[in-house]
């Protein structure tokens, strides 16, 4: 007869709700009952448990019932204040079969580390490192004093009913494989989701608003559909004290970050029925001299009945000498905000092909919708320029 998984309480390890003690021993001590007994869920009840970092364990679910808060120390030393890239509230190195979930919160708490990047940057939410088989279902994070999630090399995750709540960027992935991404709410600081190296990344029905970018991301085999795009941001972006919202995706491979193998970072990408508001820029691409976007280069993006109101920039490619990029756009209808500069919708260079099938293009009329230079095939077929 196989026995059933434990289910522990941290209240039964001597957690104390209230928000005033410190609860990081008596939390771990669950965590590392539950692991000992082959794993299982650790529940943290009703009411708000105050802790440092936490450590997660193989086969472990970490389920926060509904009001249930785990809320940051507000000292990073109780992350262990020494690297902001690795202290995190909750953390978890080289697991499988591991998940957080329940209707609870995960409360950052704004906490300043002087040694962060840019002098306050703390610990991160939830980081995980190498690790597999994951799950994150209804969570709500707030105030994270770094990244939400922060995940480097890991695989098979399913991320459902996820909400993010201010801080930073909502989940940054490097070199992580197979991720999908089902009815997430992203109201981000930073960028919504960030990362370079990745695979096999899928989100439906997602929302996403931000005083960044919706993406910044590098990914082969990239799907986003049936989600909406809406700026201004709902919380101000901490560095710069904006709230309009860059793009909603710009590409993003650095050469600081020692990219590997011979492939792209960004091909086969299928952007599909989703709507922009109020969103600065649809897409940008600068392969010789952008932002963080020189190591690798993008090939095939494909974008299928999108509609974008209040633009204030073009869509702007200038790909390699290689000219391999190509853009594919069917059933689009893109218009500038009321009052912005009269801009072309689309400029583009270094590109192997661009094919834009059933497009509005919405301008003043006294501009260009389309420049070209440099590249390969152009293909219109059923395109309206509408004043």
């Amino acid at each position: 007869m196989t026995s059933q998984p434990s289910t522990l309480r941290i209240t039964d390890y001597g957690a104390v709700e209230g928000g005033k003690t410190m609860n990081t021993v008596a939390i771990q001590k669950a965590i590392d009952a539950c692991a000992e007994e082959g794993g299982g869920t650790v529940l943290v009840p009703k009411g708000t448990f105050l802790t440092g970092g936490l450590h997660l364990r193989s086969n472990i679910t970490l389920r926060l019932e509904r009001d249930a808060v785990l809320l940051g120390s507000s000292d990073c030393n109780d992350y262990g204040g020494e690297d902001r890239w690795t202290d995190a509230l909750v953390k978890g190195e080289d697991l499988s079969n591991i998940a957080i979930e329940g209707e609870g919160t995960l409360d950052g708490a704004d906490c300043r580390n002087p040694k962060g990047e840019e002098g306050f940057r703390g610990p991160h939410c939830v980081l995980l490192d190498r690790c597999r088989n994951i799950r994150i279902t209804d969570i709500t994070i707030v105030r994270s004093a770094n990244w939400a999630f922060n995940c480097g090399k890991c695989s098979d995750a399913l991320v459902e009913g996820l909400k993010v709540r201010g801080g930073h960027d909502g989940f940054d992935a490097l070199e992580s494989n197979h991720f999908t991404f089902k009815n997430c709410d992203f109201r981000c600081g930073d960028d919504c989701i960030a990362g370079q190296g990745n695979r096999d990344f899928v989100f439906e029905d997602c929302y996403f608003n931000t005083s960044c970018n919706a993406f910044r991301f590098s990914c082969v085999n990239f799907v986003v559909q049936n989600s909406q795009f809406k700026g201004p941001g709902e919380y101000v972006h901490k560095i710069s004290s904006r709230r309009n919202m860059l793009a909603a995706f710009v590409h993003f491979s650095p050469t600081d970050r020692s990219p590997k193998g011979p492939e792209p970072h960004s091909d086969s990408w299928l952007v599909e029925n989703c709507t922009m508001e109020n969103v600065d820029a649809f897409y940008e691409y600068n392969y010789e001299n952008g932002l963080w976007q020189t190591a690798r280069p993008v090939k095939a993006v494909h974008f299928r009945n999108v509609k974008a109101t209040g633009l204030s920039r073009p869509i702007s490619i200038l790909g390699g000498d290689d000219r391999q990029f190509s853009l594919l756009m069917e059933n689009i209808d893109l218009e500038f905000r009321e009052g912005s500069p009269g801009h072309e919708h689309i400029n583009a260079s270094h590109f192997h092909s661009l094919e834009l099938r059933n497009v509005v293009l919405r301008n003043s009329g006294q501009v260009p919708t389309i420049i070209t230079r440099d590249g390969g095939h152009v293909t219109l077929g059923g395109v309206q320029c509408v004043r």
